[in-house]
């Protein structure tokens, strides 16, 4: 029996606990151990230098019963078992180290489980994770129901069932003969169990095929066999093959044959039908002669005890083709107007078509139509012919040649129309005039078919009877015969107005109406008409109007029109008429008519008033005052009058003078008169305002009690007339010789409890009549003011506010103190965030809940109304509660999800959510929530969140909420194809891969054979699949002792669940020595040689370069090892020093690692500098830097001079303008310093990230990317530049030096000097 030692773990390795310096750590699982081999799990406890557990000890769980199984107490000190194991295995310890031996383990352990756990110091329990016991059972056999020989019916369902046993489970594999077949969903499986079905749909084709499931364990492999016995009915085809057929009559020797293409069982019958008729029960049906009683739908069935065949599959329709038989057409007689349709119709197949048939007219050369409908829309007289009807028509069969075949026939077409009559004299107006004699009409016939039988006269549309013949005659023209005259003429087809209507109208004289006298009323319009009796009607035009006694008074029209008329418009008036009559035959008559009407417009008086004063002013008691109405003129006179005050009719005086006896107050009012005659009455007169003046009566004032803060009004009214204004009066206050006001009304706009008092309010008036001396009146009245006032009110305890109580606090007393009230206070009231709950001056709270948390507010009332509220906050303290939107989230991956924790608490709780598998703080609070908003959401999202809250009252609260995303399995990083370095054969394969997916994934093995083709795994490979602590992770492991060299190659690991799958690829490749590196470049100084290269791939394990320079001169090679790569396809250099000058080099790379060596095939040759070359590029650079440093000390010496005379000119100018320059702008900037011209702003210097900015030369045009080296010239151009200097700004120079020096390899860049910032460069050659 072997022996493997187990380490007990279900993921990577498991820290039990750390306490005081104490971890107990168990380690990664072993591989599947055979039935009858021994198995042996270890644990070991660490950091024991502080050690504070009492007890170790094993449990084995066999699913009915978890007993200890194996343990050792600390204080006894020493290994044994101090618990033994009810199921026979063996425990051993060295203290620190535990074992527990399981001896020939056998098949049933399968379903068992093994944990360990710590009891500590403290009594507390740490317990490990569980482990199943790894046993592996090998794969016996497999089922496969139904199985042997299947008989279904096609296009049935059968469903097959293949079960196999073993552990790990084998994988199942469905085909038919030698095709893989999908199965619509994944098998079922147990821990040694998997079953799948395959649901069967039968078809024909898979007849005698044979449905296999095969069960894969390692290189084991059973296979379960059933062979298909499909039932299924005929399947046919005929001859010959077309459909439809067509064959002309009378062809000799037709021939249907029905031939059976499939049948299981055979066939039974054969039938032929015609149109569902037998004809037949052969294969073959013949037609001796064709006869188009033949022509139908021809079928063949075949049947067997399944069924029959498909009776579409098996159809030739036959169409017998033969020629035209035209019908003859009768004689047609259609009436004018009419649509007439004629068809030309025969027997035929194929039937006669528009397109065969053409229509033609005899005598007609250019009539031509097409269709078997001759259609003639509103028929006309010019139609009438005889019509011919041509047919042509192609017999095509399908088999032989086309035959064209003929026909023709023709038809009389008769139109027939009513009479077409006009009428004479041709006149539309005839005008006649009156007392002509004989007037005739006369009705003629221009066209006809069939010829006229009758006449008829009509006058305004209605028939004259008596009156049937041609013409129709008036004896004396009288008005009476005004009317349009027609006529009309009958015949078989109908009845004919005549095409024209002569209107009559009778011409006679005047004869004009009397008009009545009027009597207009002056102001209102009259219209007098002239009217009578002619024909033509009076017109407009042809009356005047005039006026006796007045030769300009001449008016055109029938009607008289004078607006508003006036008492100058009376007289008599003409009406003068004249028309004329003109026949049309004969001369034209004129007739003229003439009447008068007399005119007398009346009118109402006018009246005036006096004394004609519009505003007239007496003083009350005045005797005898008179008013007289006086007519300025009337027509007729004047009846009686009328006096009116304000409007309103003054009763019993109707004379034209109203006395008042004596003057009252009450006679005030305006005063009018009007005088009436048989017309109305006059105008009123002008107005006189009568006002009656009168002195002063002041009213009392009843006392005030005025609100304090509102706005009171006291008024001193009174009677008086003039009315009292506000300049008249004035106010006082006693006992306050400062107070005084002016005006009717005193107000306080704003009443306080100081304005309390007496107030007394004096009136002088001046009384002034229209005729008479002024008078002077006054007065005086007095009020009591008593301010009245709510409370003021203050709530205590004063001190705190907010008053924050912890909650269950007993007896809290809040008190409302009033301080001040007018009147009295009645009434207090508390309120809880504005709700009433107490009428008292303390509220008290027995026992404080959080629900008491809020605002209290009290007030006091009276009768003024409530004090402004007095308000304390009561802040109530307790502890934290939380409350989930949701404990259970499931979702697809890239949806969106939310989950909100809702803390309550005051304080209001620090809330935070914490991913359980790795403690990371998620999420965000705000407010009293804490909340995760993801809105694509990933796999690696599954888990449990743990949502804390924490506050200074009580103690924290948790709740978590679990977190599942569907997702497919796949990689960390997604890659699917990796590579694994083994030393050679013999070594040990170990291929561990974690999948993430939800839900948990299924693992599969494969292997990749050359020809690309899918293999299962030999049984020498161990593959064990678990689950990591994360809840989205599983891990596959494949492992193989002493790997052989045609185990070298391609592994999959496919891991799929309910959402799809992820195939990855390992490529197994043995380690060899690396690559050779490529790219080889060598760059030469005088004693020095850089070499630049590109690393390759490092044979699969660390690689270091060795550079071999070889002296082409002595021949002699020089090395430098031990370099170190920096990857696969990266560049590297290596600087060497201690060359000979002058030399040729020849340089290689050598790439080794612990498999072997490789060297480069590329060679890199290289040749160092002279030393003259190197003098010289010093001495340039040392005369270089001293010319530049010359001409950048003249640069500052002028400047420096330049600003010393301009300050001095400038000092003693004076206030004297300064000289400007060309520019024609100033030269100073903001505080005042001139600008230099030689020296331009290279940048903001106010810029942080760009730091200081410092000028450069402007006259320099060139700069350092326009400096080129001349080789073959000691002299170059010489550049200076003051460069800006940054905290970036050194690095980056240096970054752009190096650059230069690499492409001027001649040029030399000596930094001269830096300090503060700057930067002095030189560039010569």
């Amino acid at each position: 029996m072997g022996y493997i030692l187990a380490v007990f773990s279900v993921f990577s390795w498991i820290m039990i606990k750390d306490t005081n310096g104490l971890s107990v750590n168990i380690y990664p699982t072993p591989a599947l151990v055979e039935v009858g081999d021994s198995l042996e799990f270890s644990s070991t406890i660490t950091k024991t230098d502080n050690e504070s557990w009492k007890s170790f000890e094993f449990f084995v769980n066999s699913g009915a019963l978890a007993a200890p199984c194996g343990g050792m107490f600390k204080k006894f000190n020493t290994c044994f078992d101090a618990f033994g194991c009810p199921f026979g295995f063996n425990f051993n310890c060295n203290f620190t180290h535990f074992n527990l031996r399981i001896n020939n383990v056998n098949a049933s352990l399968l379903r068992w489980s093994i944990f360990a756990r710590v009891t500590m110091e403290s009594n507390e329990i740490i317990p490990s994770n569980t482990l199943q016991i790894p046993v592996k059972v090998p794969l016996q056999g497999v089922s496969l129901t139904p199985n042997g020989t299947t008989t279904t019916m096609e296009k049935t369902t059968q469903v097959f069932q293949c079960f196999a046993k073993s552990f790990p489970i084998s994988s199942l594999r469905w085909k038919l003969n030698d095709s893989l077949l999908p199965t619509l969903s994944p098998p079922k499986s147990t821990i040694d169990t998997i079953t799948s079905t395959f649901t069967y749909i039968a078809d024909k084709d898979d007849n005698e095929k044979t449905l296999s499931c095969s069960a894969i364990y390692g290189s084991t492999l059973f296979t379960g066999n059933a062979v298909i016995n499909v039932l299924y009915r005929p399947t046919i085809d005929v001859s010959p093959k077309h459909n439809p057929y067509n064959v002309l009559e009378n062809t000799t020797n037709l021939q249907f044959i029905c031939n059976v293409t499939g049948a299981n069982p055979a066939v039974s019958s054969l039938r032929w039908n015609k149109d569902d008729t037998l004809v037949s029960a052969n294969a073959i049906y013949d037609i001796p002669t064709i006869r188009r009683s033949h022509a139908g739908r021809y079928t063949c069935n075949a049947t067997n005890s399944v069924g029959s065949s498909d009776p579409f599959s098996a159809v030739i329709q036959l169409y017998v083709l033969y020629g035209i038989e035209i019908d003859s057409i009768i004689k047609r007689k259609p009436t004018e107007g009419n649509d007439v349709s004629i068809s030309c119709s025969g027997k035929s197949y194929p039937a006669i078509t528009d397109k065969d048939v053409t229509w033609t007219k005899e005598n007609n050369a250019t009539f031509n139509m097409n269709g078997i409908r001759l259609l003639m829309k509103k028929i006309q007289k010019l139609d009438k012919g005889i019509y011919i009807c041509s047919v042509v028509i192609n017999l095509i069969p399908t088999v032989g040649e086309p035959l064209n075949v003929t026909g023709r026939t023709t038809v009389e077409v008769d139109v027939l129309y009513v009479p077409t009559v006009t009428i004479s004299p041709n006149y539309t107006q005839y005008n006649v005039i009156e007392n002509t004699t004989n007037l005739q009409f006369v009705c003629s016939v221009l066209d006809a078919n069939p010829t006229v039988t009758s006449f008829i006269w009509y006058k305004n549309g209605s028939k004259i009877n008596g009156f049937n013949g041609t013409n129709y005659t008036i004896p004396t023209v009288h008005r009476t015969n005004n009317g349009r005259y027609t006529c009309a003429a009958t015949n078989s087809v109908g009845a004919s107005m005549s095409l024209s209507t002569v209107n009559l109208s009778v011409l006679y004289g005047i004869e004009i109406d009397t008009i009545t006298k009027e009597k207009p009323i002056e102001g209102t319009r009259l219209t007098v008409i002239c009217s009578g009796q002619s024909y033509p009607a009076m017109t407009d035009g042809d009356v005047t109007w005039t006026k006796q006694n007045n030769v300009t008074f001449n008016l055109k029209g029938k009607r008289l029109v004078i607006d508003n008329t006036n008492r100058l418009d009376s007289g008599t008036y003409v009406c003068s008429v004249v028309i004329k009559l003109i026949p049309t035959t004969g001369q034209p008559i004129s007739v003229a008519g003439r009447t008068t009407v007399e005119v007398d417009v009346i009118y109402v008086p006018t009246v005036t008033i006096s004394p004609n004063y519009t505003q007239y002013k007496v003083i009350e008691n005045t005797t005898n005052l008179q008013f007289v109405c006086s007519v300025i003129d009337a027509n007729p006179t004047v009846t009686s009058y009328n006096w009116y005050k304000d409007g309103s009719k003054i009763n019993d005086f109707h004379g034209n003078t109203y006395t008042i006896p004596t003057v009252h107050r009450t006679n005030n009012g305006r005063y009018t008169c009007d005088a009436t005659n048989s017309v109305g009455a006059s105008i009123p007169s002008s107005t006189v305002n009568l006002s009656v003046l009168y002195g002063i009566e002041l009213y009392p004032i009843s006392k005030q009690h005025p609100t304090e803060g509102s706005q009171y009004t006291i008024t001193c009214g009174g009677q008086s007339y003039p009315v009292m204004t506000l300049n008249d009066a004035k106010w006082s206050k006693q006992n306050n010789n400062t107070f005084r006001a002016k005006g009717l009304q005193l107000v306080i706009s704003h009443a306080n409890r100081l304005d309390s008092g007496t107030y007394v309010c004096t009136v002088v008036i001046q009384l002034t009549p229209t005729v008479e001396q002024p008078v002077n009146v006054s007065g005086t009245t007095s009020v009591v003011v008593d301010v009245l006032y709510r409370p003021d009110v203050a709530v205590s305890p004063e001190k705190t506010n907010p008053f924050a109580v912890k909650e269950n606090t007993t007896d809290i007393h809040l008190t409302c103190n009033v301080t001040s009230a007018n009147p009295a206070v009645k009434s207090y009231t508390w309120y809880k965030d504005g709700v009433k709950v107490l009428e008292d001056n303390t509220y008290t709270i027995p026992t404080v809940s959080r629900s008491h948390t809020g605002s209290y507010t009290c007030d006091a009332t009276n009768i003024v109304g409530s004090s402004d509220p007095s308000t304390i906050q009561l802040n109530v303290l307790y502890g934290v509660s939380l409350r989930l939107s949701d404990a259970d989230v499931s979702i697809n991956e890239t949806e969106s999800w939310e989950l909100a924790c809702i803390g309550d608490g005051n304080p209001l709780p620090e809330l935070a959510f914490a991913y359980i598998y790795n403690s990371t703080t998620v999420g965000e609070q705000n407010s009293n929530v804490t909340s995760i908003k993801v809105e694509n959401a990933n796999c690696m999202d599954t888990g449990l969140y743990m949502c804390s809250g924490n506050n200074t009252i009580g103690e924290p609260v948790f709740l978590s909420a679990n977190i599942k995303v569907f997702c497919t399995p796949r990689t960390y990083n997604n890659v699917n194809i990796q590579d694994i370095f083994i030393n050679g054969t013999d070594a040990t394969l170990n291929i561990s891969t974690t999948f993430i997916s939800y839900p948990l994934s299924n693992m599969v093995w494969y292997r990749e054979l050359p020809s690309g083709n899918l293999t299962d795994l030999r049984s020498e490979f161990m593959r064990s699949t678990m689950q990591s602590h994360l809840p989205y992770e599983t891990i596959s492991i494949l492992q193989k002792d002493q790997l052989e060299q045609d185990e070298f190659g391609i592994y999959l690991v496919q891991a799929s669940n309910i959402h799809g799958s992820f195939l990855l690829r390992y490529r197994v490749i043995s380690k060899r020595a690396p690559d050779s590196p490529t790219n080889i470049t060598a760059k030469c100084d005088i004693t020095s040689i850089r070499v630049t290269w590109i690393s390759r791939f490092n044979g699969g394990e660390n690689q270091t370069f060795r550079v071999n320079y070889v002296n082409n001169n002595s021949n002699k090679t020089t090395s430098k090892g031990g370099i170190n790569d920096k990857g696969e396809n990266e560049i590297i250099n290596e600087d060497n020093e201690s060359f000979t000058p002058d030399t040729l080099y020849s340089i290689s790379l050598v790439a080794e690692n612990v498999f072997g060596s490789t060297t480069s095939t590329e060679i890199a040759n290289c040749k160092t500098k002279t030393n003259q070359e190197y003098d010289q590029h010093v001495s340039q650079a040392f005369i270089g830097g001293i010319s530049g440093s010359i001409s950048s000390l003249l640069i500052v010496v002028f400047v420096i001079g330049g600003l010393y005379l301009w300050r001095r000119r400038k000092g003693s100018d004076g206030d004297k303008e300064p000289i400007k320059s060309d520019s024609k702008e100033t030269d100073e900037d903001e505080e005042g310093l001139k600008a230099n011209p030689l020296y331009v702003t290279s940048g903001d210097a106010s810029k942080e990230d760009v730091g200081p900015v410092y000028g450069v030369v402007k006259k320099q045009k060139h700069n350092r990317k326009n400096i080129t080296c001349d080789e073959n010239n000691d002299e170059g151009p010489v550049y200076s530049q003051v460069q800006k200097s940054n905290t970036h700004g050194k690095q980056k120079q240096k970054e752009k030096q190096a650059k230069k020096a690499s492409k001027h390899e001649k040029c030399n860049d000596i930094e001269l000097a830096s300090n503060n910032g700057w930067s002095f460069h030189m560039m010569m050659t």
